[in-house]
């Protein structure tokens, strides 16, 4: 769920800071880069949001590079502290690396434990750091051999950035779990876990980094020059992560997987979702998007139901995403100073609250409550995808089933935990319809996951 971001430019340092600001919304535990200078590689990391780290660092603006990776934190792995931030950097046989990571790597345990095992050491609890010394390990002479050598060896799932003293180097496993999109920047390459950070430094698309290739850039006489490294384990098929397009990405953002852009995507479940609400022939007087994973699905709702649409939630542009919160605790605290209800507008009606979906049900009881504080006569829960039954094992923060309110409870046990009046789930074929189910990752709903666990 990180976001990660590189680029190759004879300033490389001017677009570093709006690059990675442009996935803020990805997490908020800590800020890095890591840069090439005459003296090797530098490392810079912080605690908090990419202000924070530029704060931290002013100099790092001006400080002359031709390559820049950086990373913005949500843990799922590896405590939150300033030990964990990445770039993580490390002095090796091929020279100094440092590394970037968006995703999780399941037998990250199952490699520590073998490794320590060998009379070994790590630094931090990183899975990041796992795949780092299965690449220093290698018996290979270069850095190029060492990298398809742990590429090969593991298979998922992950989407790295790694920068050495000469080098820039794009991996993406396999099943091409996370995104990693290449732009062009004049001269220059620029690569981000979502496109929309490419527009913010007026970088043009040119399609995703391939599932099991290394997209290398170096400079040889003087001149750039790119790479394409296939490695054994290339596929064709994609298992990009569906969670990511509905809940985690930038509406504004696109990618080769999915020929259009997430405000697209999301506006079709909605549609989706209305026709079959239509069917229960359930009255509702207004459409209220829990904003912002809500908005465009309600809109979609909106257009097909033709129910009025109004925003009865207005949201603190000054908070922040309650699910990448790092604890429970604080995701409870963050939905009560979220949230502004607008009372004459809820005041006696019925309304149709629409999310994008629902995981543990945090966001929901607190609004549904709320809700009828504010005179809501009913309020009928409307979720633009199936429900969430299954831990996710590659990155996104839903580790166990317990956790899950879909797993443990009947629809009508969830209506009541929640206190809503009904409850609709969009059903697995209309979201198949929308999502390829062939390209797509959607084992949080189905457990059929693209991967041997």
């Amino acid at each position: 769920m990180c976001g990660i971001f590189g680029i190759w430019h004879p300033q490389a340092q001017t677009f570093l800071f709006d690059g990675l600001y442009a996935m803020q919304h990805r997490g908020k535990e800590s800020a890095g880069a890591a840069i090439i200078t005459k003296d090797g590689v530098e490392n810079y990391t912080s605690m908090g949001f990419v202000n924070d780290l530029f704060k931290k660092y002013p100099n790092l603006r001006e400080t002359q590079t031709h390559a820049a990776i950086g990373h913005i934190r949500y843990s799922t792995s590896g405590k939150s502290c300033i030990e964990n931030a990445q770039p993580l950097l490390r002095q090796t046989k091929y020279g100094d690396i440092a590394i970037v990571h968006n995703g999780t790597i399941p037998k990250a345990k199952e490699l520590k434990t073998d490794f320590l095992n060998k009379g070994g050491f790590l630094a931090g609890d990183l899975d990041t750091e796992i795949f780092l010394r299965v690449v220093v390990e290698s018996n290979k002479k270069t850095l190029n051999d060492a990298l398809i050598e742990a590429v090969e060896k593991i298979d998922c799932a992950y989407s790295f950035l790694i920068l050495s003293e000469n080098a820039l180097y794009a991996i993406r496993d396999r099943y091409g779990f996370w995104g990693l999109s290449i732009g062009k920047k004049e001269s220059g390459y620029v690569f981000a876990s979502e496109a929309v950070a490419l527009d913010k430094i007026n970088a043009s698309y040119v399609s995703e980094v391939e599932p099991g290739a290394i997209f290398k850039i170096f400079n040889h006489n003087g001149n750039i020059e790119t790479r394409l490294i296939r490695t054994k384990s290339s596929v064709k098929k994609s298992s990009r992560c569906v969670f990511d397009m509905i809940y985690l990405s930038n509406p504004a953002s696109t990618n080769t997987e999915t020929g259009c852009s997430v405000y697209t995507l999301r506006k079709k479940l909605g549609i989706k979702l209305a026709e079959e609400f239509m069917s229960k022939n359930i009255k509702i007087d207004i459409v209220v998007p829990v904003p912002d994973s809500g908005n465009i699905s309600a809109l979609g709702f909106h257009k097909i139901s033709n129910i009025p649409l109004e925003f009865a939630l207005i949201r603190g542009h000054y908070t922040n995403r309650t699910f990448i919160d790092p604890s429970q605790e604080e995701r409870s605290v963050g939905v009560r100073r979220k949230f502004d209800p607008v009372y004459d507008i809820i005041n006696g009606k019925k309304i149709g609250l629409v999310d994008d979906s629902l995981v543990r049900g945090t966001t929901s009881k607190k609004l549904a409550r709320m809700l009828k504080k504010c005179g809501a006569s009913e309020i009928h829960l409307l979720i633009a995808s199936p429900p969430i039954k299954f831990p996710c094992h590659y990155g996104i923060d839903m580790k166990t089933k317990e956790e899950l309110i879909a797993s443990k409870n009947s629809i009508d046990e969830i209506i009541k935990i929640i206190g809503a009046d009904s409850l609709t789930f969009l059903s697995m074929d209309s979201f198949n319809d929308v999502f390829n189910k062939n390209n797509f990752c959607n084992g949080c709903f189905s457990e059929k996951y693209p991967t041997q666990l």
